[in-house]
């Protein structure tokens, strides 16, 4: 039997998938990393980042692999006769897929091998660290930015960074102001989250914190913040945005958005003392109780 998961959206949400493939194959299955989905599509995002970020190697690409499962997804859409008719078909090929929830939801589960046999393919999403815990280290290992990459500008803000208090914001509009998107993450990292967030930190530490905010739209933050110390980064876009991700973990502290992008920047921060405070959910349906960490502050 062999398994295999499947790399999807933007370098978070890749980060999550193979942290997932990661802890599957360290239970020692027969188990790809397949990012054949992220070719050939105009989104908004860079394609596969794994390997230009952080050197990753071990991921495939199927054309094989990317048709079954489009495929596979198909049936759930046809009518009732067809569904049923192809899944007999699938079945007898010992095919089938899996699907994470929206939002996720860790299932312990999808990290024991499938009892059933033949391909199973892991579609989602799979945003708790509960899957990868265990393994923390090779989680921290694969994902170590490559420092001596980062742009003079990501240089002289890191500078900046390490010689004060400070606590990364990032406030994620962009894509998010879309129609579809706003239903699903709008109106939850609202400015009075923002507003209570930075209040919580300005009242630990005065007028000695510094705040560095990362956005994809600093003429709203400029007219929007009015706070004492703050320093708007925005050098670093398209292929090389992963360094504002590189840059929030090297903060003392950390405000995310409902955003895997963030989520990453304060999980891969090392400082024993670190703050997090994320929003209570991350989407406008379900419960993100199991994407957020136990450890970390929640605010409304």
């Amino acid at each position: 039997m062999i398994e295999t998961v499947f790399l999807q959206g933007g370098l978070g949400n890749q980060m999550f998938q193979y942290a997932f493939y990661l802890a599957k194959k360290h239970s020692d299955m027969k188990v790809r990393c397949d990012y054949s989905l992220l070719q050939g599509q105009n989104r908004s995002h860079n394609g596969f980042e794994l390997d230009a970020v952080f050197g990753i190697v071990d991921c495939e690409s199927s054309i094989l692999n990317k048709w079954v499962v489009r495929a596979l997804i198909k049936i759930n859409h046809l009518d009732k006769k067809w569904n049923y008719c192809l899944s007999i078909i699938f079945r007898l090929f010992k095919m089938r897929y899996i699907e994470d929830e929206i939002p996720s939801k860790y299932d312990r589960l999808r990290l024991l091998p499938n009892a059933k046999g033949g391909c199973c393919y892991f579609l989602g999403y799979w945003q708790s660290e509960k899957y990868f815990r265990d393994i923390e280290r090779d989680i921290r290992a694969a994902f170590r930015f490559k420092e001596d990459r980062i742009s003079e500008c990501s240089r002289c803000i890191l500078h900046q960074i390490k010689k004060t208090i400070s606590v990364s914001v990032h406030v994620r509009r962009g894509d998010y102001l879309n129609m579809q998107n706003q239903k699903l993450y709008g109106g939850i990292c609202t400015l009075q989250y923002y507003h209570k967030a930075i209040s919580y930190f300005t009242t630990l530490y005065g007028r000695e914190i510094f705040f560095f905010i990362f956005s994809n739209d600093a003429e709203w933050v400029k007219c929007n913040f009015d706070i004492l110390n703050m320093v708007i980064v925005d050098c670093n876009k398209g292929e090389n945005a992963w360094q504002d991700m590189f840059l929030m973990s090297k903060c003392t502290h950390n405000i995310i958005a409902n955003s895997s992008f963030s989520w990453w920047g304060a999980w891969l921060n090392t400082n024993d003392n670190k703050k997090v405070i994320s929003p209570s959910r991350f989407m406008n349906i379900g419960d993100s109780n199991d994407i957020i960490p136990s450890d970390w502050i929640v605010l409304k």
